[in-house]
């Protein structure tokens, strides 16, 4: 009689694990299935694939969109990594994968010796130190093309002045 009865509850916990790893299997499918659908209905998913053409395409990024795509790949590099780790990668620089490239036209030098740009398409600012304004040739009343990656970090410049 105690091992009919032993066999039964040892059943019935086996059948409880299976039950639960089969409901969280089902929470998992659930709470993805909610996230997909919360980011379309915010829209992130139209909004991600639009940036991605447009680096893609070599388009010029607004303002907003630069630091969307900075936020963007700043949580997708760091997925999954300790603090630690994040940090010693970000001190030792990081590969570009987009550059961002927009026309500027020179607007002044500040009281450090910084050059000035305002951009042609948003007004956002964008600050040369001046080794790399003489390195391009900037002179005042220029209009330039920056080449920046997705960080914000300076790659290149190149007067049009058109």
């Amino acid at each position: 009689m105690k091992k009919i009865i032993l066999s039964v509850l040892t059943g019935l916990l086996s059948l409880g694990v299976v039950y639960f790893a089969y409901q969280a299997h089902e929470w998992k499918e659930s709470a993805e299935t909610y996230k997909k659908i919360t980011l379309d209905q915010n829209n992130e998913i139209d909004y991600r694939e639009k940036l991605l053409g447009k680096a893609l395409n070599n388009e010029v990024y607004s303002y907003k969109e630069s630091e969307d795509l900075k936020d963007i790949l700043y949580t997708y590099d760091n997925k999954g990594k300790s603090e630690k780790e994040i940090y010693k990668e970000t001190d030792s620089g990081m590969d570009s994968r987009y550059n961002h490239m927009d026309k500027y036209r020179f607007d002044k030098i500040d009281s450090d010796g910084n050059y000035s740009f305002v951009s042609l398409t948003d007004g956002s600012e964008y600050f040369l130190f001046p080794d790399e304004a003489k390195k391009a040739g900037i002179k005042k009343g220029d209009t330039v093309n920056i080449v920046s990656n997705e960080y914000g970090e300076f790659v290149s410049a190149r007067v049009t002045n058109k």
